[in-house]
């Protein structure tokens, strides 16, 4: 079965460039959108600011992880985060593995307290913990980053 998108409510953690584009594609499907990120940043007029990153998986059907890699960041998505997501909720993480607490989303998705999950980034990478290929809500996808095609010149 399928999930609309249309009309629902989506989390951007983290509001940087590759955050604000997610954002505005986001928009364009109709969403709900409200973001988190140190401060209010301008050009999100029509978007709802949420400095607390439970605050903003409280209101979210979809959280979209597109933070940087820092210390400051690691595992910001916790049990507490991912909880309040709750069972019919989505992380999809553009980011980097290390800002979600893997062994806290595994152990949610398994017992159903986080819906679904879409990844391409593990903290053991290029291994990745066995438990998620059993896991019939997960999608994960290969790391792909910037990658991209290029055509020699002729």
């Amino acid at each position: 079965m399928k999930r609309r998108v249309w009309g629902r409510r989506a989390g951007v953690l983290g509001l940087g460039r590759i955050g604000y584009e997610v954002a505005r594609r986001l928009q364009g499907f109709g969403m709900d959108v409200a973001y988190s990120d140190i401060a209010e940043k301008p050009g999100t007029e029509g978007w709802t600011f949420e400095k607390d990153p439970v605050a903003l998986a409280e209101r979210s059907d979809f959280l979209f992880v597109t933070l940087a890699a820092s210390a400051a960041t690691r595992h910001i998505v916790d049990r507490n985060v991912i909880e309040s997501l709750g069972p019919n909720g989505m992380i999809i993480n553009v980011s980097r593995a290390s800002n979600i607490d893997e062994s806290a989303r595994l152990d949610a998705l398994e017992t159903g307290r986080l819906g679904a999950a879409a990844l391409d980034v593990f903290e053991n990478e290029p291994a990745h913990d066995p438990r998620f290929l059993a896991l019939d809500n997960v999608l994960l996808q290969p790391h792909h980053a910037s990658g991209r095609w290029r055509h020699a010149r002729r």
